[in-house]
């Protein structure tokens, strides 16, 4: 969960088709006008197909591990006394939890970081990883409180931590709703440091802004610049570039792409869950629910069920659906009481689909977008507003929270929530 991306990847399982109805001309509407000549597009060149040998799944996730179990011997061994072993043990605890869905590796990275505060209060690349621990679970107001910190403890411009703190403060704004600064920051990386990681970063900025035809051409250039063995990134671009095909209606492609790079990586679970939600909504349902299944004895997390709770529901298995909405309902439940702000958007889909309870959902969303006033979270505030018939409510809030003017020139069906 430390890249906004990963809140990109909602589901859509409104039941009450007046509200669907409602919901997708408020949100959509005017975006996918704007949108028209990517629209017109036929064809899409899948960068899956022309990307270099990369390191098998399997072996990535046992590297993960090692690593991990590697730097958690060093600090025990050193007593803490190695800052920089806190910083490597983190990284691989925050790519693991994305790896596997594991929400205890989100809260080993986040004790990992207070203990490198109170070993080092001093140093300020102690207060940035706690900043990316707070950021990685969406604690956004207290990264950057510890963020602040860190930058009053930098040694001069050179500091080792001063362009990390820099690149973290800069995603920040983005998840603070100041697409001006987020477009300014991500712009200004790409033109100094180009690779796969910068034209990716925004490129999935401009799709979030509806800019489409912008965000596809740095997509390209991300595909173009990485030239690495690992296939953890190209997972990531697939994953992002997926989200901005759904939303210009090319849901074929953006499958195809899943497919392709989830058939290279099936053990990075996250990339699974997606691959199987790309393939349900064009209509293989079957694909998917068996491609999820197996999940169950993977990972604890409530998505996983949740999305097989509806799609049974739909094939009419009412009774499978039962127990895995009553799964999803026992994982969500764990999951909110230990970390609530990181799983208050899938939380939210999941009341307001087979939790069946959309006053529950409503202010699960109305939450999550006042903690980060994002387009994902202010498109499922309005969304989940219709369906609650709370959409003046929604609209009300989803205008008060955008305070950002680029925000509100790129969105105004948003920014005004008409119907």
């Amino acid at each position: 969960m430390d890249s906004p991306i990963d809140d990109l990847f909602l589901t859509k399982r409104l039941r009450n088709p007046r509200a669907q109805q409602r919901a997708l001309a408020v949100v959509f509407g005017v975006a996918l006008l704007a949108t028209s000549g990517c629209q017109r597009s036929t064809t899409f060149d899948n960068p899956v197909d022309s990307l270099q040998k990369t390191t098998a799944g399997r072996i990535v996730a046992n590297n993960l591990s090692s690593e991990i179990a590697h730097w958690q011997a060093q600090l025990a061994r050193d007593n803490g006394a190695n800052l920089p072993r806190y910083s490597r043990l983190q990284a691989n605890l925050l790519v693991r939890a994305q790896f596997e869905l594991r929400m205890d590796d989100y809260v080993a990275a986040h004790t990992v970081a207070e203990r490198a505060v109170s070993e080092h209060p001093a140093e300020a690349g102690a207060w940035l990883l706690l900043a990316n621990g707070h950021s990685a679970v969406h604690r956004y107001g207290e990264a950057k409180t510890a963020l602040t910190k860190a930058t009053t403890l930098l040694d001069g411009p050179n500091d080792p931590a001063a362009a990390a703190i820099a690149a973290r403060a800069c995603q920040l704004t983005r998840t603070a709703g100041d697409y001006t600064a987020a477009l300014r920051c991500a712009g200004d990386a790409v033109t100094a440091a180009p690779s796969a990681s910068s034209h990716g970063e925004y490129a999935s900025l401009l799709a979030e802004l509806g800019r489409y035809d912008e965000a596809q051409a740095h997509f390209t250039k991300a595909w173009a610049s990485y030239r690495q063995p690992s296939p953890l990134i190209p997972a990531w671009l697939a994953l992002a570039q997926s989200k901005a095909l759904q939303d210009t209606g090319k849901d074929k492609a953006a499958a195809a792409l899943l497919v392709a790079m989830q058939a290279r990586l099936p053990e990075h679970l996250r990339l699974t869950v997606e691959t199987a939600v790309a393939l349900e909504s064009i209509g293989k349902r079957s694909a998917a629910i068996a491609m999820l299944e197996p999940l169950l004895q993977q990972t604890e997390d409530p998505d996983v069920p949740n999305l097989l709770a509806s799609w049974l529901a739909d094939e009419g298995d009412t009774e499978a659906a039962a127990t895995m909405t009553a799964r999803a309902a026992s994982g969500f439940a764990t999951h909110m009481a230990a970390l609530p702000a990181a799983y208050a958007a899938h939380a939210a889909e999941f009341y307001a689909g087979a939790g069946n309870d959309l006053s529950k959902a409503y202010q699960l969303a109305t939450q999550n977008a006042e903690n980060a006033p994002t387009v994902p979270a202010l498109s499922q505030l309005v969304e989940i507003g219709e369906q609650a018939e709370r959409g003046a409510d929604a609209c009300q809030l989803a205008r008060r929270l955008m305070t950002n003017q680029t925000l509100r020139a790129a969105r105004p069906d948003l920014a005004s929530c008409a119907s």
